[in-house]
């Protein structure tokens, strides 16, 4: 790029930080580092702002739908007693951590009783 077009692009993103554009969207459009947004914010006038993280992407409805299905195939599971987490966790595919933490909602909700420790017969470990 020429010097007068570096110009002309520079005094654009200003104007657009002046504006109230958000930063991240102009390094990503731009194809700028974030320290060149923040140098031309500072030239500009722009009150300086720190760097955050970006805002995750909000979760598809289908992550929520395969978690949901999980979930109560989980409960459907620990409904009769007899099996551990560990063979939980293997049959369903999850992390045995996630069915103990399933397993303690559902007792604070009054979904589950308490039950005895079951031992854990299967070798395979998750």
């Amino acid at each position: 790029m020429k010097l007068a077009e570096l110009q002309k692009r520079r005094q654009r993103i200003a104007k657009a930080l002046l504006d109230g554009a958000d930063p991240y969207r102009i390094c990503r459009d731009e194809r700028i580092s974030w320290s060149t947004v923040y140098a031309i914010a500072r030239v500009a006038g722009v009150q300086t702002f720190h760097r955050t993280r970006a805002p995750l992407p909000p979760l598809k409805r289908e992550f929520h739908a395969v978690t949901i299905a999980r979930a109560f195939d989980v409960l459907a599971q620990l409904r009769p007693g007899d099996k551990s987490l560990r063979q939980i966790a293997v049959v369903v595919g999850v992390r045995r951590q996630w069915v103990g933490q399933i397993e303690t909602l559902a007792i604070k909700k009054g979904l589950l009783s308490p039950r005895e420790d079951v031992k854990c017969t299967d070798t395979t470990k998750s």
